[in-house]
This record gives structure tokens, C-alpha cells and sequence, in this order.
């Protein structure tokens, strides 16, 4: 080796206490080392502990949010059919008020809104299907 300056520390005193070669467990910086170790622990607990935490407060809102989506299926499975009957009756109406008309360009243009609104109807009607398509597809896939 090469020549070591005065006041340089040697290769076993540049390391920790509980590294060096020969070192005892009862070394002060190997308490220390063991002090850190079980810091590691306390934070992995704390951080496990946290993300139980959390995993509730997600468990919560995913239950909150499934009473919600069976809520607003129940009024869909009452307000689409009402809606649709609604659209119906519109519709038909206003094909009386454009009889009288003739081949007027009114009577054109309120039997097109007529017909819009006969779409609406049948697109509303294919909305409230929509819960029993997809029991259909959950028993197909659970039986098919």
C-alpha cells in the first residue's frame, strides 16, 4: 500500500462500529443500527396500518356508491317507461295538429319534430332494457 497521511482514518475505522471486522453486538453503533431496523418496522406497520385505512374508507365507498347505482336503476326502471308513454302521447299529438295542415311547410316540419320525438321514445324504450341485457350477459357468462 501506499503511504497514509496523519490524521486519515484507516479502512476499519472509516466504517461503522458494528461493520468492522471483529465488532461486538453490544457496540454503541450497533445499537443504533438495531434502533433504525426496528424504526423500518415501525414505519412499515404505520404505513400498513394506514393503507388499512384507507382500503376501509374505499370498502365504504364502494358499498355507498353500489346502494347508489341500485338506487338510481330502480327510478330508471319506473322514469324511462314514463318518459317513453310521454314521448308517445307528444308525438301523436302533434301528428293531429299537422293533419289539419295538408302539405303545408309547417305541417312538414311539425310531422319531422313528431318523428324526433317518436326516436326519442323508441331510444328510451331500448334504455330501460338495459338492466335485463345485462343480466342476460351476467348469466351467459355465468352458465354459457
Amino acid at each position: 500500500g501506499g503511504r497514509r497521511i496523519k490524521g486519515e482514518p484507516t479502512e476499519a475505522h472509516s466504517l461503522p462500529a458494528f461493520a468492522r471486522p471483529g465488532a461486538e453486538p453490544d457496540d454503541v453503533d450497533g445499537n443504533v443500527a438495531r434502533k433504525a431496523t426496528g424504526s423500518r418496522t415501525e414505519d412499515v406497520e404505520d404505513e400498513c396500518e394506514s393503507l388499512r385505512e384507507r382500503c376501509n374508507a374505499l370498502e365504504q365507498r364502494n358499498a355507498r356508491l353500489l346502494d347508489e347505482i341500485a338506487i338510481l336503476r330502480s327510478r330508471t326502471e319506473v322514469d324511462i317507461p314514463h318518459w317513453a308513454n310521454t314521448a308517445r302521447f307528444c308525438a301523436r299529438r302533434l301528428e293531429e295538429l299537422a293533419a289539419p295542415l295538408g302539405e303545408a311547410p309547417l305541417a312538414e316540419r311539425v310531422l319531422r319534430v313528431a318523428c324526433d320525438i317518436s326516436a326519442v321514445e323508441v331510444g328510451l324504450r331500448a334504455l330501460g332494457g338495459a338492466p335485463l341485457r345485462e343480466e342476460l350477459a351476467e348469466l351467459r357468462r355465468a352458465f354459457g
